[in-house]
Order: structure tokens, then sequence, then C-alpha cells
């Protein structure tokens, strides 16, 4: 009988109870849009033009921001550049520290990527770039039904790796719009044990009328893998003898699922009135033409632009890890028996915000907008504690041991406030902060600000961007307490400061883009060379610099963009003085501009350092001064192809100077990447 049987029962239960009662509430909107008739369609900042031979669609897509309370555009991915860079690791960074499969635990080498959606989950940061969250979510608003597929494969049976991205949504009525999203990730791997499944399911809605907007999510995500705790001889790697799959691992049927529920809504309300849709087209498309009429499309300060907004957001959080056989040469400690591992950890979040954007200010040359409010999170952790008895049938072996849990709940209150505002139609500016008054975080705050300033005109035309960030954040309720059955802490730690400048300029015609950011960090808590948390109790400094250039000569392409980082504390918090990536691709089009083809390589570089350990008994990258890890081009070649708008595939061999260059290529410390590996990918685009 398989172990997890019951569990899992229980969780498809729940999760068909659940989606069966967002579902009902769907479509009880769906009737009710319905009943009351069409009414005027708003007109949405976000839009992407797609043409076909029959007709022009116009698809809006955007995502929210500023509290998950404001919409920002976001254009629809039909582009055919990168196109082969499939994993979802490597879309989000050049560089990373990564166990070798798609699916696997992950963390960005660049400093400035390791932002996290929710700092209290650190068991599960290490899959979240394969999670579905209100942040990262796009909705959408078509004329007609917008449906996209994408498919990838790869390696022989037994080490095969298979992506899938299913996207469908459509609009009920002009104002009401209903879609599904759908992200999986099936991957055997190449070495033992190394099997991971993810799953992130996505049902999304958004209403827009004049005086009423609303947007509904609810995410279902999943991490399935097995964890091998990395090659027991790293020198086996480059035996002849062996392939891939025969390599000796130090773990064996080692079992770590997470499971991420979350529901969310947004939804604003205009008591005073609203302003017609019509009017905001031609405020639109007047800005944008540079042709605002002053005296039509002065707007002023009016009880009638004053909006109310409510945001609810539920997490639920679960982490199951399962050793049947738990090795004493790689575990240190057995808190509760040393037969059978079986940690599981919860974590449950509720949170309400409530608030107002006040009537703002908008001339000619001027506009100035204020938004504030409250918010509400009430939260509950629990995790495994070791037992106080053991029930045995005989006085030689353990026959059950009794395992309790240990829960913890507190809540906390912020003030939440944000501002923006612009100056002729060259400085725009904005900023955001919240502070938590009351509670468990109480004192935490952060404040943000940015602001971009336009230069030159014509081909030259550039942005000046400057950034500010200070925050006090309360270290996660898990790195403060938490016990397993291997691992056992109790920590008072300080709260972890952070205060970043930064600016970076891009000059969009020229392909030209450079950044700089320093960032002092304070109290900063990490994973030590034993993976248990340990903070630096001084402030030290961290430098991110940044270029990126691409550029063209005759149909040769050149994709280009390089990191240097400096950390003040090597020894705490180590990063690759350089990474690099390169793109370097061919480009045609034939049959009369139709198909349009790339074929190229792309190279990923990072210099040598103490890259992280991993510790799979609780999903951390820790310190290590075994050895450094890098040093290592990691080549690709790919062919692309592109038919119209519609149609994407890529043909790539990956990795395809494995045994070339040597077998150093471990990015994780006993944890190798992939070696050669072929695959491809499509994408396909329906409008019907």
């Amino acid at each position: 009988m398989n172990p997890h049987q019951p569990l899992a029962d229980k969780i498809r239960i729940k999760k068909l109870l659940f989606t069966l009662s967002i579902c009902l509430v769907l479509f009880s909107g769906v009737s009710a849009v319905c009943t009351a008739g069409t009414v005027s369609r708003q007109a949405y900042p976000q839009e992407e033009e797609v043409e076909t031979e029959e007709y022009e669609e116009v698809i809006y897509s955007w995502r929210l921001t500023d509290y998950l309370t404001s919409e920002e555009r976001v254009k629809i991915d039909t582009f055919l550049v990168s196109f082969q860079k499939h994993n979802p690791v490597f879309q989000h960074s050049i560089s990373a520290s990564f166990l070798g499969n798609p699916g696997l635990a992950s963390k960005s080498n660049i400093f400035i990527k390791r932002d996290s959606y929710n700092n209290d989950l650190i068991f599960q940061d290490p899959f979240r770039l394969y999670f579905h969250n209100p942040a990262n979510t796009r909705f959408y608003n078509t004329r007609k039904p917008y449906s996209s597929l994408q498919f990838s494969t790869g390696g022989p049976s037994g080490e095969n790796q298979k992506t899938l991205g299913v996207l469908h949504t459509q609009n009920v009525t002009p104002d009401f719009n209903i879609g599904f999203k759908y992200d999986n990730i099936n991957a055997e791997g190449q070495y033992r044990e190394q099997d991971v499944r993810t799953n992130a399911i996505s049902f999304f809605s958004s209403y827009h009328t004049e005086r009423y907007t609303a947007h509904g999510l609810l995410n279902i995500n999943s991490v399935n893998n097995h964890e091998s705790g990395g090659l027991q001889d790293d020198q086996s790697l480059g035996d002849p003898q062996l392939s891939t799959t025969e390599l000796p691992v130090r773990l064996n049927d080692v079992v770590n699922i997470v499971r991420n529920n979350n529901f969310f809504l947004s939804h604003s309300f205009i008591p005073f009135g609203g302003v017609d849709a019509g009017e905001r087209v031609e405020e639109t498309e007047a800005v944008e033409d540079g042709n605002r009429d002053n005296s039509n499309n002065r707007e002023v300060i009016s009880l009638e632009r004053l909006e109310l907004s409510h945001v609810f957001h539920y997490e639920n959080f679960r982490r199951v890890f399962e050793d049947p056989t738990p090795p004493e040469e790689f575990y240190d400690n057995f808190f509760i028996s040393p037969e059978r591992t079986y940690d599981s950890t919860s974590y449950r979040r509720i949170s309400n915000s409530l608030l107002t954007e006040l009537p703002g200010i908008e001339t000619p040359h001027f506009s100035f907008s204020v938004k504030g409010g409250v918010r509400n999170e009430q939260v509950k952790k629990s995790y495994n504690i070791p037992h106080d008895t053991i029930i045995t049938h005989n006085t030689e072996t353990p026959d059950t041991t009794v395992v309790t849990r240990e829960s913890d709940s507190f809540s906390s209150n912020a003030a939440l406030a944000s501002a923006s505002s612009s100056i002729t139609e060259r400085l725009e500016m904005n900023a955001s902060a919240h502070y938590y008054f009351s509670g468990y975080r109480q004192g935490e705050y952060n404040f943000s600000a940015r602001a971009d300033l336009s230069l030159l005109e014509g081909k030259n035309s550039s942005i000046l961007s400057l950034f500010l960030k200070q925050k006090e954040t309360k270290p996660s309720p898990f790195l403060n307490r938490y016990s397993s059955n291997h691992f056992k802490w109790e920590n008072d730690f300080d709260n972890i400061g952070e205060s970043r400048l930064g600016g970076s300029f891009n000059m969009p015609s020229r392909d030209l883009e450079a950044g700089l950011y320093t960032s002092l960090l304070n109290n900063y808590i990490y994973m030590d060379t034993s993976a248990n948390p340990a903070q630096h109790d001084s402030p030290f400094p961290v430098l991110t610099a940044y270029f990126k250039k691409d550029f063209s000569l005759w149909r040769f392409n050149f994709r280009n963009k390089l990191y240097y980082q400096a950390s003040g504390q090597e020894d705490i918090l180590p990063l690759p003085s350089l990474s690099l990536y390169s793109s370097v691709y061919y480009e045609q089009t034939f049959l009369d501009g139709m198909l349009l083809a790339q074929a190229g390589f792309d190279i990923f570089y990072n210099t040598p350092y103490y890259a992280y350990a991993y510790q799979p008994a609780t999903a951390q990258f820790h310190l290590q001064k075994e050895k450094k890890l890098g040093n290592y081009p990691y080549v690709d070649v790919f062919i692309n192809f592109q038919h119209k708008n519609r149609f994407r595939a890529f043909f790539k061999a990956e990795h395809l100077n494995a045994n070339f260059t040597g077998n150093d290529y471990f990015s994780v410390l006993h944890h190798p990447r992939n070696e050669q590996l072929f695959k491809l990918g499509i994408s396909w685009i329906f409008y019907d």
C-alpha cells in the first residue's frame, strides 16, 4: 500500500470541493452578468494587436501592481527571440544554483533577483518559479476566444523531460472575462532519484464596469520530486564505464512534496459615479499622440474619482519530506526516529486589505494620485516535534512512534500607502510604503521609490531610472523556531534590514541597457555549513552592476548580458564575480516573409566561487567550503522557426559541449547539471 495514499486522497477531496465551490461562484457571476445585460466596455490600458489573414484581433493583457489594485500593461509573448529558453530557471536568471532537472530546487546567483513573493515560506522558496501567485498572474480581455499551447520534450525513455503549458481565455460579455492556465513539468532526469512532477493550475476572471472592477483567482500548485542528495563521488561523473543513471547517489526513495493553494479577490468601487469609457479612450489616445487638448481633456479634483478597494488573499502551504531509510552518514541528527523520517510542515495565511484612492490632480503638465489603507494578516504554522512516547510490542525495536505537532498562530496589522506623479511627459515618479503597527510583525516596514526620466528624442530616446528601497522585515517564523527529525532550532533573530540604491540607463532603439545597484544588508540570515540558520550581526555591502547590449551584423544577431557582483562578506553570502549570457544566431525569412528561422547558440558562464550545497530535509541551499564551482561554459545549439504570429518551434542540443570541456559541470555541490540532451518544443496560438 502506498504510504502517501490517505494523505493524497484527502488532498484530492479538498481540492475537488474547493474547485467546485469556486466554479459555482464563477458561474453565478456569469449568470448575474448575463441577466443584467451588457454594459459599457471599459477602456483597458493594456493592448496587443495580432493580425491574421482573415481579421485583426485586439487582445488586452495586464497584471496587478500597487498592492494588487492597479493594472499594468503586459505584452503577449509572440516573439521568436529566446524561445528556446523554456526552462523557468533560466528565463528568470542567466545564472543559478540548480539541481539539474527542470522542476527541482533552484536559487538565482544574481543577488537582486532573489526577492521572494512570501518571505515566510522558506521551504517553498526554491520552487517558487514553478508556482502561480497573484503577482505573476496575467489577466486578459479579448474579443474572441484566445488559446495557446506550449509543449517540449527531450531525452530517451527513462530520462525524458516534458513541459506543457495551456492557456485559454474568453470574454463572456465585453466586460467579463474568464480563463484557465496550466503549467506542468514531468521530468525523469538523467541521474538517479531525480524524478519530478510540478503542476500549477490557475482559474482567473476579471470584470469591469464604469464604477466596479473585480479580479478573481484560484491557484493550485504542487511539486512532487525525489531527492538524491547528490553523487556519492563527483569523480564518477567522468567514468566512461558508467552511464549517468548508474552513478551512485547518497539517498534513495526520498520524496519531497510541496503544496500551495491560494485564492485571491481584488475589487474596487467608485461610489460617486465614474468616468465615461469613451472619454477615457479619447484621453489615452490624446496622451499617446502627444496632442492633449487643454480645454477638453483637463481633469480636476472631484469626489467622482474617489475609489474604494478591498483585497482578500488566502494561502495554504504544506510540505512533506519522507525518507524511509535515513542513512546516518548523510544526516547528523535524529530527533524523532532513526528508522524513518516523515516531516510535515504547514502554513496558512489570510489577509484582508482596505484601500482608498483619493481624488487626484491631473493637468496638461502635472498629475498626482495617492492611495492609502490598512491590512490585517492572520497566520498559522505547524510542524512535527520530537516525541515523548514510543509504543513498543517488544523490547528490542520500536513499533510505533507517537509524533506530536507544534502550532503557532499570530496576527499583524499594517498601514499601506502609495503615490504616483508625473511632470510633463518626461518625468514619472512613484513610491509605496507599508508599516506594521501592531502584532507579530510590529515594527516591520518597507519603503520603495522610483523615478523615470525620459532623455533625448528620436532614435536616441532613452530613459534614466533611479531606484530606492529601504526595508526592515521580521524573519520567517520558521527561521526562529522549527523542529523535524533531522533539524531543530530555537532562535530569537533580530529584524533583517536592507537599504538599496540603484539606477539604470535604457536606450530601447539601440538595444542598450546598463544598471548599478548597491545594497547594505543588516542582520543578514543565512544557512551555515551545517544547514542551520545563523545571523550576521553587522552590516555589509553588496554591489551589482549589469550591462546588456544587442546588435546585428547583416543577418547575424548578438544578444549579450553581463553581471558583475561583489559581496562584502563572501564567507556568508557567496556570489560569482561575473555571470555572462550570450546568444548568437543567424536569422532569415522564407515563403515571402511568412516563415522566420533562426539558427545559433547560447553560452552561459560564471566565474568560480564557493557555490551552495543543498539539504533536502529542509529544501535549503547552504554554505559549503569543500570546493569552488563554476568557470565552466554551458553551450546550447538551437534552431527556431515561426510561422506568422501563431506557430513557433525549436530544436535544441542542450549542453552540447558536455565531456568536451571537462566534467566539472556542477552548479551545486555534488549535483551535476545535465549532459548532452536533445529537445524540441512548439507553441501554437488559436483565435476562434
